[in-house]
């Protein structure tokens, strides 16, 4: 833990704090980490046919700030999309046609 005085105050401010020298979390494919600022940064994968819905490896507990998807393949034809479902949830979407893999993350608190 790093604290700093403050004289205005009279008092001690935290300013960061370490957890066991690093951050809490899971380092799964399906993963997350409580970053020390407040907000939980998760990741993944998911096998889309037109559209799938992905329960994330965490709610969060406020608010989802976004998500973003990355195709698991160079390059693929047709639409691609993701809706913030819920605070648990995130919808993938994509009109290629047959079954696709895709990377996703997701930031919030």
């Amino acid at each position: 833990i790093v604290l700093q005085y403050s004289a205005i105050n009279s008092v001690w401010n935290e300013i960061t704090r370490a957890f066991n020298n690093d951050f809490l979390g899971s380092k799964s494919t399906n993963g997350y980490t409580y970053l020390p600022n407040g907000l939980i940064f998760q990741w993944g994968n998911a096998s889309v046919s037109s559209g799938a819905t992905v329960t994330l490896p965490v709610t969060f507990p406020n608010n989802i700030f976004n998500a973003s998807i990355t195709h698991h393949k160079t390059s693929v034809s047709g639409a691609e999309s993701v809706a913030l479902t819920s605070t648990s949830q995130i919808t993938i979407y994509h009109s290629a046609g047959g079954t696709e893999i895709y990377l996703w993350t997701a930031i919030g608190y």
